[in-house]
Formats: structure tokens, C-alpha cells, sequence
């Protein structure tokens, strides 16, 4: 996320606000769901 939204990498092709919105969330779903398969290791 932080490349694609990085001008001097990406020029004039960095994500949009809506790219930015579900990116975010995709990250945040990911990050839960690892989070919970490592809590289910020990449970």
C-alpha cells in the first residue's frame, strides 16, 4: 500500500481513494485471519 500510493515509485498511476479504502481492508481481514490461526494453535 504504501508503494502504490509512493508518486516518485509509482508516478501517475498511485491508487485512488476507493484502491486505498479496500486495500486497507484486505490487509486488516488478512492480518485478523493469521492472527487468529496462531491463536488457534494453542487452543
Amino acid at each position: 500500500m504504501l508503494m502504490t500510493n509512493n508518486r516518485g515509485i509509482m508516478g501517475d498511476r498511485v491508487n485512488s481513494t476507493a484502491m486505498n479504502v479496500l486495500g486497507w481492508i484486505t490487509i486488516a481481514f488478512v492480518f485478523a485471519a493469521s492472527a487468529g490461526l496462531v491463536v488457534s494453535w494453542f487452543l
